[in-house]
């Protein structure tokens, strides 16, 4: 009986996920956009994934700028954007591997950089050019929607910047999502 109820929950928690990542994907919800400080979101969204991490024996550097990165986004979708990268990471190195997170800022540029890097299985060519297709997925049925990284290219270009991707088979991805910077005089999202 409990065996039930938990599938219950799981495809209950999945079509949560699914319609929200489409009301994202429809552009019909709206968010605050306030200053986010891009350091201290990634460092949170570290601690929070850190058993997940431990449980798929996934070892994980953060190399961050110091002080604060601001950017102007939404706390709330930018997480999205980050979790939905580091599980896509974790789900390539499913015997384990190398994380590596960093922050950059380019000194010709007012873009701020946030790099996500696997030892993962990598991502074919002719996968590569079809991953930000909203219900392309490479997982398993029931794993994955198809939708994450869909919602998370266009929640990134909703406030101004993009992502790109680096992959070869069989050593790994970078993901390199750039938003637009925001001065130091105006306060961070609190959280």
């Amino acid at each position: 009986m409990v065996d039930i109820a938990e599938r219950i929950l799981r495809a209950s928690q999945r079509a949560n996920l699914l319609l929200s990542q489409m009301v994202d994907l429809s552009g019909e919800r709206t968010q605050n956009v306030e200053v986010v400080d891009l350091n201290r979101l990634l460092v949170e969204i570290g601690e929070m994934l850190a058993i997940r991490f431990k449980q798929s024996n996934v070892r994980v550097s953060m190399d961050m700028l110091d002080g604060p990165l601001n950017v102007a986004g939404n706390h709330v979708q930018l997480s999205q954007v980050f979790v939905n990268l580091l599980v896509n990471a974790i789900d390539a190195m499913s015997g384990g591997g190398s994380l590596r997170i960093a922050t950059r800022l380019p000194e010709s540029d007012d873009m701020a950089c946030v790099e996500i890097i696997d030892t993962g299985v990598g991502i074919a060519p002719d996968i590569l050019s079809h991953i930000f297709d909203a219900f392309f997925t490479t997982k398993p049925e029931g794993e994955g929607t198809g939708l994450g990284l869909s919602v998370s290219k266009e929640i990134v270009t909703q406030y101004g910047g993009h992502i790109e991707v680096e992959s070869q088979p069989g050593r790994g991805t970078t993901f390199s999502v750039w938003l637009p910077t925001r001065g130091d005089d105006t306060a961070a999202y609190d959280g």
